[in-house]
């Protein structure tokens, strides 16, 4: 079956991948049924501290759960993240709209601004804009001792 569908999806035009939409955690609920052919998917979250959180805001764009969370840490002491981030909504807007479900993305802080700096929360608008979004108090990034 998988030399099969290879085949397939090549005369198509298209480059295969097995078992790609691997999501790190899922919140869903059961049907009035309970079976397991009887789900709601709600939250699905990916969580990142490396470089490749664009690829995976990518794969989040094609997961119809209720509500899309991306969790990231900065990779640059600029929070360069965010920029980034804006710089794809401009170049895919239809990607990322293309399953219509809110999404949440979370930007944790650089290693080095853990004491000083704060997670920022953001969503994005039907416009395909990166809107922050505000809150009372402050969430400093998480420390440990390295030693």
């Amino acid at each position: 079956m998988e030399e099969t569908t290879k085949a397939s999806c090549a005369k198509l035009g298209c480059e295969t991948c097995g078992e790609y939409l691997k999501i790190d955690r899922v919140g869903y609920t059961y049907g009035p049924v309970g079976l397991d052919d009887d789900w709601n998917l709600h939250i699905a979250i990916e969580f990142e501290n490396g470089k490749d959180w664009l690829r995976e805001f990518n794969k989040l764009a094609f997961v119809a759960a209720d509500l899309r969370v991306l969790v990231a840490y900065q990779l640059d002491s600029d929070r360069n993240a965010e920029r980034l981030l804006k710089q794809y909504l401009k170049k895919h807007p239809g990607r990322v709209w293309k399953v219509r479900r809110p999404w949440l993305i979370i930007f944790g802080p650089h290693w080095d601004l853990l004491k000083t700096d704060a997670w920022q929360a953001h969503t994005i608008d039907d416009n395909c804009n990166l809107i922050p979004l505000e809150c009372e108090s402050r969430l400093l990034g998480t420390c440990w001792d390295k030693s």
